[in-house]
C-alpha cells in the first residue's frame, strides 16, 4: 500500500511539473509571437511612412517640373506672339 501511495504521489508531482513546464513553454511562445507581430507591425508602419514620404517628395518634384514647364510654355507663347507681330509688320 505504501508503495502505491508513493508511486501515486510521485506520478502526481511529475505530472504537475510537466504541466507547469508545458504552460510556461506555451506562454513563452505566445510572448514571442506577440513580439514578432509587434515587430512586423512596426516595420510595416515604417514602410508606410517611407512610402508616404517618398510620395510627398515625388509630388514636390512633379510640381516643380510642372511649374518649370508652365514657365517654358508662357515663354514660348510670348515668343510666338512676338513672331506674329513681326510678321504682320512686314
Amino acid at each position: 500500500m505504501k508503495k502505491k501511495l508513493v508511486y501515486g504521489l510521485s506520478l502526481g508531482i511529475i505530472s504537475y511539473f510537466v504541466y507547469t513546464m508545458l504552460k510556461e513553454s506555451e506562454r513563452i511562445q505566445d510572448q514571442q509571437a506577440e513580439s514578432r507581430d509587434g515587430i512586423f507591425q512596426k516595420d510595416s508602419e515604417k514602410l508606410e511612412e517611407l512610402k508616404f514620404d517618398s510620395l510627398v517628395e515625388n509630388e514636390k518634384e512633379i510640381q516643380e517640373k510642372i511649374l518649370a514647364l508652365n514657365k517654358r510654355v508662357k515663354e514660348i507663347k510670348r515668343k510666338m506672339d512676338e513672331c506674329e507681330e513681326n510678321l504682320t509688320a512686314l
